[in-house]
């Protein structure tokens, strides 16, 4: 079905709609990524095949997506996905000093969200810094009171705290958001 639609729109169109039917209708991983492929070497200076591609190396082959990641990037320095994406890799590979370093950017670019706070903490979390890891979680709740996530990581901080009255009462929060 989307061959037939596809065919109505330019080159670049009609193959990126044709790898998103193939990773999402198809279930084809493989064909979606090398369609991905094709088009960061057809267009590169698409910063959103780069993003894309490189979500699909994540799991695959992390520096190669990493490199995808900063392509998009140096394209365009305050695309959030991409500092989103670069901050998670470098968690990832435990290079928590660059992971903040993109967050934080992310953060610069979307001040009223609570995705980029929320990644910080869980970066300081990673590094078993409690009290940064909440303070960042806090952050996130001044953002949205009913942020699951903060929510969360509020609950789970209390719990490796032992602070079992505050664990339930986030985990309160999380079955019954208020």
């Amino acid at each position: 079905m989307a061959k037939k639609y596809s065919a109505k729109g330019s080159e670049k169109e009609r193959i990126y709609i044709d790898a998103d039917y193939d990773s999402y209708v198809k279930n084809d991983p493989l064909t979606y990524s090398s369609l991905l492929e094709q088009l960061v070497r057809k267009y590169p200076r698409e910063k959103q095949f780069h993003l894309d591609f490189g979500g699909c190396l994540q799991d695959t082959d992390l520096p190669r997506a990493i490199v995808e990641y900063t392509k998009a990037l140096e394209l365009d320095p305050q695309f959030g996905p991409a500092l989103n994406s670069l901050g998670l890799s470098y968690r990832k590979t435990g290079e928590y000093e660059k992971a903040l370093e993109y967050y934080r950017r992310y953060a610069a670019v979307y001040p009223d969200a609570t995705d980029p706070p929320e990644s910080i903490a869980l970066t300081y979390l990673r590094m078993g810094d409690l009290e940064q890891a909440q303070a960042y979680f806090d952050e996130a709740l001044k953002i949205d009171r009913s942020s699951y996530w903060s929510h969360k990581g509020k609950f789970y901080i209390a719990a490796l705290k032992q602070d079992y009255p505050e664990a339930k009462k986030w985990a309160d929060h999380l079955v019954s958001p208020s």
